[in-house]
Order: structure tokens, then sequence, then C-alpha cells
């Protein structure tokens, strides 16, 4: 507890999501180093890989999630160095979207994931 406290004393009250994400890690580093290399080991398997959500086969609350109800403005934003969700990856979703080309915004960020460095 004196390290979170210290944290949120050091930044004004406030406790940084890359403080709770890297503690998280730190509770188990070789879970997180196994998770990582399965996911890297089964990339391209699509039995591993879930893909639900592009699919159409994703359900949540009894509702099936279809992304062509999506209609909206959206701002795509990523990482330069996101090993987690790289920017091919966010721009794709333009694909699967019925937002018009003209209300679709990208930008990359000289970040990691979630604006993390």
């Amino acid at each position: 507890m004196p390290y979170f406290r210290s944290a949120v004393s050091a930044n004004d009250g406030i406790l940084p999501g890359r403080f709770l994400l890297d503690g998280f890690k730190a509770l188990q580093p070789d879970e997180e180093l196994s998770r990582s290399l399965q996911l890297l080991t089964h990339l391209d398997d699509s039995a591993y890989v879930e893909r639900s959500l592009i699919t159409g086969d994703l359900e949540v609350e009894g509702r099936r999630v279809d992304l062509k109800d999506i209609d909206c403005p959206l701002f795509l934003m990523a990482g330069r160095t996101d090993h987690i969700t790289p920017a091919d990856q966010v721009w794709a979703l333009a694909e699967h979207v019925s937002t018009a080309p003209e209300h679709l915004g990208r930008q990359s960020a000289t970040s990691g994931h979630l604006g993390f460095s």
C-alpha cells in the first residue's frame, strides 16, 4: 500500500493507470510473460485468437454486437509502439462500421498502449 500512496501523492492525488497496470503485471510476472508468449505463438491460429466481434458472433447481455450498427463519427487513435493493439488493428475498425469515410479520423501518437510510453 505505501507504493500506491506514494504514487498518488506524487501525481497530485491521482493514481495513473500505468501504475495500476504495472502493479498487476508485477504480481505475477511469469503469467504475464506466458500470456504474451502464448498470444505470439498462436497469432495466426484462428482457433486460438478470438474474432467474435468482427464476425458478429459476440453477445453481450443476450444481444448480438454488430459493428455495422455504428454510424457515428469516429476518431481512431493508436500508439506507434503499441504491442497490444497495433495501429493497423485500430485502423481496421473503420472497415467494419457504417461510419462514412468523411466522418472517420485517424491519428497515431508517439506512445504505446493507451498512451503509455
